[in-house]
Order: C-alpha cells, then structure tokens, then sequence
C-alpha cells in the first residue's frame, strides 16, 4: 500500500496534476486498494503517452539535461534500438548542409538540424526536446522560427523551467531530423548553450522499451571589430599553426580565459590560465578546423587553428 501511495505521489508530483484530482484519486486507492491498482496502471498509460506531443507542451517541463534538468532517460529506457546519439548543428541561413558555424554574429539567423540516430533495432518513431541558456546566468533564450512539420515550440509559463522555451517534437515522427531557424541574440549576450535529448521510441504508449541519447553544444559569440579588438589581434601570438601535439598562445598582459571548439561545435579545451603565456594539449584533437576563443585585458579575438 505504502508503494502504491508513493507511486501516486510521484505522478502527482511530476506532472503537474490538479490537487482536487489529487485528493480523489489518493481516496480512492484507501477505500478500494486493487481497484485502484488497475486505475493508476490505466492512468500512467494515459500520462506518459501523453509526453509523445511534448514534454513541455504537455507537462510545462523540461528533459534535456540542460541545468535543473533531466533527461528523456529519467522516464525512457530499455529498448532495444543500440546506443542513441543526438546532435545539434547550426549552419550559416540558407546554406545547410555545409560547415557548422563555430561563433554566432548578434542578430543573425541561422539553419538548425537536430538530429536522433540510433545503432540498432527498427524504432517506431523518433522525439526530442532542446533549449538554449546564455553560459552567463543560465539565462533562457529563445529565438526559434521556420519550424518544420515535425517541430514546435512552447514558452513554459509555470515550475521549475518557467520561462525557457522548448522547440520538441510536434508529435512522434518517423523522421529523425528536426529542423528549424534561430535568430542569435544581441551582443553582449556572450557564450550560448544548447542541450538536447532524444527518443527512439516503439509506441507502446508508455515509456518502456525506448532508448535516449542527449547531448550539448557551446557557441561562442564572435568579436565585434573594435580598436580593443584589432590591438589584442596584434598582441596575441598562437602557434605552431598548423598544430600537432600542442598549441601555445601567448599574450602581452594576462590571459583570462581560452577555449578551442571544433566544427561541430564541441568544445575540445579550456582554460583560465590568468598568465600571460599557456599551451593546450592537442594530441587528442582531430585533423581539421577548431577555433580559439582567447580573451585578455587587450580584448577577446578569435583563431583558425588546423590540426594536423
């Protein structure tokens, strides 16, 4: 009985059920306890299911990790669909598929693609959630437009998340990819992360049997070109570039703070030396393309750096 009790509680609980609704249903399970056993079996079918249109259009929450957050695995799990991966890619307007933008330009709007693959099994359907936070405050940010068929968005007005948008599967979808624009927010916003989490799903109408990956992206804020700016070019020194094993980055005063993101928008190191003279480790990196973000009292300046 005491099971059966924390089991309401819990749904009550986390989605958001009304207490008048509360209080008669925990009634019903003191005076008919087996009845009531087969009521919350058919009621748990009917509210996780429900989640298929969105967990925050339809629970006014949110599951993608992000800060404060779970993910789908906090309800999802043991399918049989292999390792699932989410990935979050952001492209210049208008010319996805292409290089993934490593810094975001104020006011400008970008091309979006989340996407869910999964390693194994036939899922019958794919859903995903993500919500972008600037890295100073865990501010919510929004932005969101030109959702395609399988997308929409929703503003959470009540609990934990109130006032970070979603943009969540518009209903379970055969497709795994989800696009959509973002509109990047005003200068000074600095550094913005994505989180997103992601379904394969075997629409049971309950969350058993599914399988979730999740994941995150950090995009910086490009320079603006100011005198700050073109006197940090001239005083911050990175090399060998071309780089091997590692990277030195000197400065003429004290360096605050440098991190390298790849193409796909990973960050692959950071660090707040606060010395006028670092090196990162690049012997784990990739071949290819990664750009340095490296700040100083002389500015914050932006650099190509290839591996070999």
């Amino acid at each position: 009985m005491q099971r059966l009790n924390d089991l309401l509680h819990h749904v009550f609980m986390n989605y958001q059920i009304p207490s008048i609704m509360t209080k008669t249903f925990t009634q019903s399970v003191r005076k008919h306890h087996f009845v009531a056993v087969g009521l919350v079996l058919a009621f748990l079918v009917v509210v996780l299911s429900s989640n298929s249109n969105g967990r925050a259009t339809q629970g006014n929450a949110g599951n993608t990790g992000a800060p404060g957050e779970n993910t789908c695995a906090q309800c999802h799990g043991g399918g049989s669909f292999g390792t699932v991966t989410a990935t979050i890619q952001i492209f210049q307007e208008g010319v996805s598929p292409g290089n993934p933008v490593a810094a975001y330009t104020p006011g400008e709007t970008y091309d979006m693609i989340v996407t869910i693959n999964n390693s194994g099994g036939n899922p019958n359907g794919y859903g995903f959630q993500m919500t972008a936070l600037a890295a100073d405050g865990n501010q919510p940010l929004s932005g969101y437009s030109n959702l395609a068929s399988n997308v929409k968005q929703k503003t959470v007005a009540v609990g934990p998340q109130s006032g970070r948008t979603y943009v969540e599967q518009d209903g379970v979808t055969t497709n795994n990819e989800f696009t959509f624009s973002w509109t990047a927010p005003a200068a000074g916003t600095g550094t913005v992360n994505f989180f997103a989490s992601g379904n394969a799903v075997n629409l049971n109408n309950a969350s058993s049997f599914d399988n979730v990956g999740a994941t995150s992206l950090s995009l910086p804020e490009a320079s603006t070109v100011n005198v700050a700016n073109i006197e940090a070019e001239v005083l911050v020194k990175s090399f060998p570039n071309p780089c091997v094993d590692r990277l030195t980055i000197e400065a003429a005063s004290a360096i605050s703070h440098v991190v390298v993101i790849g193409m796909d928008g990973r960050i692959v190191a950071e660090q707040f030396p606060q010395t006028e003279r670092t090196q990162l480790d690049a012997s784990a990196w990739a071949s290819g393309t990664y750009m340095a973000t490296i700040t100083s009292a002389d500015g914050t300046v932006i650099r190509r750096i290839q591996r070999q």
